[in-house]
């Protein structure tokens, strides 16, 4: 059985960085679902937390994604981790009910942040809210990197 050399070794492309940063509280359940799905697609630490300065939440979910907002970080990297991300996130604002929960997504490419933000959102509008973060790639992405850059994503 012939063995592969170095040069033959098939080279696995290193997961992109994420990190997530809680503030206010999530229960272990939700701390452990969150780490889960994130590293099935990048590489992180477990989510850090800090105090809650926004008086009408008791939860906001920072993740930041060091990789451009294209369509691949959802349909190669997240797959179908970002329907279970979704539904994570509902599930946190569904158990916080009128305490209320929000998130915020950052994605960074070359220095460039684009950042989504949700406030206090009743359980439909965020649903929807994160069904288009999923889709708008195309237009927010050659509205950010610009039409020449665009065909380099």
């Amino acid at each position: 059985m012939p063995s592969l050399t170095a040069r033959e070794a098939v080279t696995v492309p290193e997961k992109p960085l994420a990190e997530v940063l809680v503030e206010g509280e999530l229960s272990p359940f939700e701390h452990e679902a969150l780490y889960r799905i994130l590293r099935k697609g990048f590489r992180l630490e477990p989510p850090s937390y800090t105090e809650l300065t926004d008086e009408d939440l008791v939860t906001r979910i920072n993740v930041t994604f060091q990789h451009p907002y294209v369509t691949t970080i959802f349909t190669d990297v997240l797959q179908e981790n970002w329907r279970d991300l979704k539904e994570l996130l509902k599930q946190v604002r569904y158990r916080r009910g009128k305490a209320g929960a929000a998130v915020t997504f950052t994605f960074i490419r070359d220095n460039r942040r684009l950042v989504f933000k949700s406030g206090v959102l009743e359980e439909k509008e965020l649903s929807s809210a994160l069904d288009q973060i999923g889709h708008l790639t195309g237009i927010l992405a050659l509205r950010c990197y610009g039409p020449r850059r665009w065909r380099n994503l």
